[in-house]
């Protein structure tokens, strides 16, 4: 067969496999209204008038329901009272979570 045959089912094959993956991988929805749970804030080890989390790996800080604040490593949870707070620390707010 011509090689540019080759070509196209290899491509193919690639987009099938990066489709299957975007569609597993659950995504929250950007500026989806998520309520601020207090329950969920002391699940993930931090005091109760936690508000928002971050992680100490990076710059941005989440409500303590988003899926991204759920994906952060116990030992790099860093806890805020106020979204002043963690800004004041230089933290920015999270794109998805956050509007």
């Amino acid at each position: 067969m011509k090689k540019w045959y080759w070509l196209a089912i290899g491509f193919m094959s690639v987009l099938v496999s990066a489709l299957a993956f975007f569609v597993a991988t659950e995504m929250p929805k950007k500026n989806q209204n998520l309520s601020i749970s207090t329950g969920t804030c002391i699940s993930l080890g931090c005091p109760e008038n936690t508000k928002f989390v971050g992680s100490i790996t990076s710059n941005i800080y989440h409500k303590c329901n988003c899926t991204f604040a759920l994906r952060i490593h116990p030992e790099n949870i860093k806890c805020f009272a106020s979204a002043s707070e963690a800004e004041e620390e230089g933290y920015s707010p999270c794109k998805f979570c956050i509007k």
